[in-house]
């Protein structure tokens, strides 16, 4: 009779603890650590209980600027499907009403009909999302805006995003908005070369490019340059027969669209140079300098003249 008796007690031990085991939460959306591109979000966790109270599901978020100030959750009702023992709890959550992107904090809470209550995060370690909702920023290195381009060249991007990040797959350029090239990441940014002698001197053309970030925030960023593949003209003076003492040199330099580099024109002969000081305007200029033949050997000599637009195309002009 006591065996009897011990076996009935042993047997309801078993299924008091079985009755006891918290609804099992796993398996939320979004997932942690992620980031959303904000509108309506589906908040959902799936539960594994025999004996789920379904109305007692719930989500509770929280803003991390808030949570950080001690400030309530708010708290959102789940409407749960599916039979026992598995579950999916869900709700909608609107983020319109979100001013700027934030992280938000979340964790999911369910009880049994017993009362017993399970959570997938808590309000101490809870799970966190983020609203992202700003698309990359595109900064134009080379070349920027209102300058002049020609040739090859080597374009240059800073592409970035704070919150997602930039989805280097994204990243390419168009000179007529239809067709596009895809841009390479290097250590300095995102690059790609482009060839304008398809274009007329003096066109203007509209550099666009385009990027997303990892949550497919998109951005059209544009700049305006014009072409310019013309040398510039040099034309040399007061050089004809025998040079002596100190030299007067002199050139007329221009250029019709960029501009001649008043800076940077320069001659050189047999080891001696020097820069020509220029008066006018970049686009017709006269520059002179003064040679002192003292350091040439007797007989003839060849003197270049370089002359610099301000894309950097440039002419010698030798005699």
């Amino acid at each position: 009779m006591k065996v009897v008796v011990w076996m009935v007690v042993f047997v309801l031990m078993i299924f008091s603890e079985i009755a006891l085991a918290a609804p099992l939460l796993h398996t939320h959306r979004p997932a942690n650590n992620s980031y959303t591109t904000g509108g309506t979000i589906l908040i959902s966790i799936n539960i594994t209980d025999d004996n789920l109270n379904t109305s007692s599901a719930v989500a509770r978020i929280i803003e991390l600027g808030a949570y950080q100030l001690g400030e309530q959750w708010t708290t959102h009702p789940l409407s749960c499907s599916g039979s026992s023992p598995e579950w999916n709890c869900s709700t909608n959550f609107v983020t319109s009403t979100i001013g700027s992107d934030t992280v938000e904090l979340f964790y999911f809470q369910a009880n049994d009909t017993d009362g017993i209550t399970g959570y997938d995060g808590t309000v101490s370690s809870p799970l966190r999302f983020t609203i992202d909702r700003a698309p990359p920023l595109v900064v134009f290195l080379n070349p920027t805006n209102g300058t002049y381009v020609s040739g090859n060249e080597s374009l240059l991007m800073n592409v970035s995003d704070a919150s997602a990040g930039v989805n280097g797959s994204t990243v390419q350029y168009s000179t007529d908005g239809s067709s596009w090239t895809a841009m390479v990441f290097s250590s300095n940014g995102f690059t790609a070369g482009w060839n304008t002698s398809a274009f007329s001197n003096n066109q203007t053309v509209t550099l666009t490019v385009r990027t997303s970030d990892n949550v497919g925030n998109t951005v059209l960023s544009n700049a305006t340059v014009m072409v310019d593949n013309e040398l510039p003209q040099v034309n040399v003076s007061n050089l004809t027969g025998t040079l002596i003492g100190n030299a007067q040199l002199q050139a007329n330099v221009s250029d019709g669209y960029s501009g001649v580099d008043l800076s940077n024109v320069k001659y050189s002969v047999e080891g001696l140079s020097g820069t020509l000081g220029c008066t006018g305007t970049n686009y017709s200029a006269t520059c002179s300098a003064v040679l002192n033949t003292a350091g040439l050997l007797d007989g003839n000599h060849t003197i270049t003249f370089n002359v610099t637009d301000n894309v950097f195309a440039y002419v010698n002009c030798n005699l």
